[in-house]
């Protein structure tokens, strides 16, 4: 409902997709965030699987309707 006071767009994926960790690509580096606080955060910093990654997100966004 924020979207546009807040200059973004928000898809919802569907509930059968399972995502637990959050992932956050930035630069050349890649980053994975598990759900519990007691796991390792990980982190892969290379170019290549960065862009790799950003590409990946764009087809799944471009997948997801509005």
């Amino acid at each position: 409902a924020k979207d546009g006071r807040e200059n973004r767009v928000s898809k919802i994926l569907p509930p059968y997709y399972k995502l637990p960790f959050t992932e956050i690509v930035c630069g050349d580096f890649v980053a994975f965030i598990p759900p519990r606080f007691e796991e390792f955060i990980f982190i892969i910093e290379d170019g290549h699987f960065a862009k790799t990654r950003r590409s990946l997100f764009e087809i799944l966004w471009d997948s997801v309707g509005k």
